[in-house]
């Protein structure tokens, strides 16, 4: 049970997702949250939005009452540093699928003019000194 995902609809954009992640943990589990995404604001607003993903939700404790609360359609202030907090609501949209295509390190190299053969582009650290 992954749903719901968690959204802080207007925060200040000094918070890291690190801060959001263990505020949730605390509250809600260690090893619960999945993700944070923090979406900037685009006309320079000091301010962002978070959505908070869940690997899971915990059967027991003070999660299950979050978890019911907001797939009820409740807004909650989630106190993060007294007197600080963030207002907390269902995410309306579904959690996005994360594509982590990473390609593996390696050297591009360049055509030489002689030809097919391939050159690396490559400089000696004597080219870039001031000596």
């Amino acid at each position: 049970m992954t749903e719901p995902s968690i959204c802080i609809p207007r925060t200040l954009n000094n918070i890291t997702w690190r801060d959001v992640k263990e505020t949730f943990e605390e509250i809600v589990g260690r090893g619960t949250v999945d993700r944070v995404d923090i979406v900037a604001s685009r006309n320079n607003d000091p301010f962002c939005k978070i959505f908070i993903h869940f690997r899971y939700w915990p059967t027991e404790g003070t999660a299950v009452q979050l978890r019911e609360r907001l797939m009820n359609g409740d807004t909650l202030n989630v106190v993060y540093n007294a007197p600080w907090f963030w207002k907390c609501c269902a995410s309306r949209l579904p959690k996005p699928t994360r594509q982590t295509i990473k390609t593996r390190p390696y050297v591009e190299f360049e055509r030489s003019n002689a030809g097919d053969s391939l050159a690396a582009t490559t400089a000696t650290c004597a080219e870039y000194s001031d000596a």
